[in-house]
């Protein structure tokens, strides 16, 4: 039975860098590109916040069974740890500064239900 994980990163991007360039990288780590036809066979949703010190935490939502959930977040990470994207805007790069295991807020369950019910479809 698929469960909703979360994985947050705190990462310095490069200045003049697309904020959106971390989610593209995740995406391309779970899906092989960014637009594909049918549903992700991991549906997620990635949600980036500017902190005042000008980092960005990026917290990535994924729907999996238990059993995968390790090597899904494993994907995410090595996304993370990437650096860089070459995105519709230029290359992106950043530092991942920290990472970790984080669980839903409560203005994410939305999309953690809409996570689940997409997997099924």
């Amino acid at each position: 039975m698929r469960q909703v994980f979360v994985h947050q990163a705190e990462l310095d991007v490069a200045l003049g860098g697309d904020h959106r360039a971390p989610g593209g990288a995740v995406t391309m780590a779970l899906c092989g590109q960014w637009e594909h036809d049918g549903s992700c066979r991991w549906p997620h949703h990635t949600v980036v916040e500017h902190s005042p010190e000008g980092a960005l935490t990026v917290r990535t939502l994924f729907a999996c069974d238990a059993a995968e959930e390790q090597p899904v977040r494993e994907q995410i990470l090595s996304a993370f740890r990437t650096g860089r994207l070459e995105g519709p805007l230029g290359l992106t790069t950043w530092t991942l500064v920290r990472e970790a295991a984080s669980t839903i807020a409560a203005d994410e369950r939305l999309i953690a239900t809409r996570l689940v019910r997409n997997g099924l479809e």
